[in-house]
């Protein structure tokens, strides 16, 4: 390929733009042909099998639906057994661990009673299950009633509810019958835990931030939509509850273990104020930290996201949302608008050439002519030719 700078030039100015002429695209395309030989001694029969195959493939999928699903190649056997055989029933076990500590005791680690109770709080008020929604219902009702102040302040009536709802509802469960998964879940987590350095959830790839560091790629950035009490001001009385999306990144990976009943994956965040540019594009501060005291999401809340830097402020990233491994983004088309297409585009075809008895111009617009003048040496031999009575 190093002769093409040497005439490309001269092949442009005769022959126009290059895109209109060159033949790097039906190259490729006896190269995409001559991967379909798969039995040498019958090349015509292996190209004609693997193109019809493609285009059968092709057309099938013409018709799969928005969004479709494929089986990923990281839903590995092992995670699926994990799944099945979990006999957990408010948190079953999805996904699996990535890296070298998979198994074994190397990812063991001591839990400190801060992080424990941060832990277990955000585990009781999102697991999901009826009859402890019921008691947080209960407690949260019981602690307004308490109040006997009127002007106490709401957002301090529900900063005291998550923090004593833990001791409360752990009396409560001694006290009265219930299912065994909830004497666990009421009794707290085991001070051991386990720590990974990735995790596969969701169709992600999660990896922390020390492990991100040492690649080229970016999957430690998360995102998350959740129902939040907002607040207008610490008088304020009525606060709403909105959606609220958060914008963060995992800075630890951290399995609790329930006593051997069932174990919860959770991820350890840093979480980012979020705004809004001209342009309406979503950013975030790396410099401007939030909700510190509530660091923990499950991992199964959560989807993926990475921040691109900005060149002009420091320390802002504008937010670009990334698709799952096994979702193929297919645009709305019917059998009705594919079909459609095609008559079309042969009724243009029918159309051009029912116009070709019309005037056609031939040259070219927008460029500026090329004259080619005819040596004076030919002029006056193809002269001579013609007195002689030749024929050229």
């Amino acid at each position: 390929m190093m002769h093409l700078p040497i005439h490309l030039v001269d092949d442009v100015r005769l022959s126009g733009p290059v895109s209109g002429w060159w033949m790097f695209g039906p190259e490729r395309y006896l190269g995409e042909l001559k991967d379909y030989v798969g039995n040498r001694s019958r090349p015509e029969a292996s190209i004609a099998e693997g193109y019809l195959v493609e285009e059968g493939l092709i057309f099938c999928a013409r018709y799969l639906r928005d969004g479709s699903k494929k089986k990923s190649k990281n839903s590995n056997r092992s995670s699926v057994e994990a799944t099945c055989n979990d006999i957990s029933v408010i948190f079953p076990k999805v996904g699996h661990p990535l890296g070298r500590r998979k198994r074994g005791k190397k990812g063991a680690f001591s839990l400190d009673s801060s992080t424990q109770k941060l832990a277990h709080r955000y585990v009781l008020f999102n697991c999901q299950d009826e009859l402890v929604e019921k008691y947080i219902k209960e407690h949260e009702d019981m602690m307004k009633m308490k109040s006997q102040d009127k002007s106490k302040k709401r957002w301090r009536q529900a900063q005291q509810h998550s923090q004593e709802f833990m001791d409360w509802f752990k009396e409560k469960v001694e006290l009265e019958q219930f299912p065994d998964h909830i004497k666990w879940l009421a009794s707290g987590p085991s001070h051991v835990a386990r720590r990974y350095t990735g995790y596969f959830i969701n169709e992600y790839k999660f990896y922390t931030q020390g492990r991100d560091a040492k690649l080229k790629t970016q999957n430690s950035g998360v995102t998350l939509t959740a129902l939040t009490s907002s607040f207008s001001s610490t008088k304020d009385l009525n606060p709403s509850v909105d959606g609220v999306t958060y914008y963060g990144r995992i800075n630890d990976i951290i399995e609790i273990d329930y006593w051997s009943s069932f174990s919860v994956v959770l991820f350890r965040c840093e979480w980012f104020q979020e705004n809004t540019d001209s342009y309406g594009l979503t950013c975030v501060n790396f410099n401007k930290l939030c909700y510190e005291d509530d660091p923990f999401v499950l991992a199964s809340q959560v989807h993926q996201v990475f921040y691109v830097k900005d060149a002009t402020e420091k320390g802002c990233h504008y937010v670009m949302k990334k698709l799952s491994k096994d979702f193929i983004d297919i645009m709305d088309q019917t059998e009705d608008t594919y079909f459609a297409e095609l008559t079309e585009s042969v009724e243009d075809r029918m159309v051009t050439a029912l116009n070709d008895d019309d005037e056609n111009s031939w040259t070219r617009e927008g460029v500026p002519p090329i004259i080619l003048d005819d040596p004076v040496e030919n002029q006056e031999t193809n002269s001579e030719s013609y007195d002689t009575g030749h024929c050229w």
